[in-house]
């Protein structure tokens, strides 16, 4: 497994949708499930579907499943991390900033 933290969020970010996706749903992927997301997420991609898995899995962004060698799935901590920027964007957004803002000021007024 590869130590270098900057390459690491480099892999990370240029497969954040794939990842995100794998995280959220939890499940673990077989190469067919792994094909069709990295088609989705990243149609331009020059590596294989194959090698990005190889890849990914050296830099500690998925391991190979419990019940399966063939399947693969985004560590916990990875998982985490991923939820933790996404929820973080989700909040950042005007449209969702605004009603927790009101809410907080109606909070205060009852105090």
């Amino acid at each position: 497994m590869s130590t270098n933290p900057v390459r690491t969020l480099q892999l990370a970010a240029e497969y954040y949708g794939m990842l995100s996706h794998m995280a959220e749903y939890g499940d673990s992927a077989g190469l067919i499930e792994l094909r069709s997301l990295h088609e989705k997420y990243k149609p331009d991609d020059l590596r294989s579907t194959e090698r990005m898995a190889e890849v990914l899995e050296e830099f500690g962004l998925l391991e190979r499943a419990a019940e399966s060698d063939l399947y693969w799935e985004v560590p916990h901590p990875v998982g985490e991390f991923l939820r933790h920027l996404s929820m973080r964007q989700r909040l950042a957004a005007p449209g969702q900033l605004a009603p927790i803002i009101e809410e907080i000021a109606l909070l205060s007024e009852d105090l």
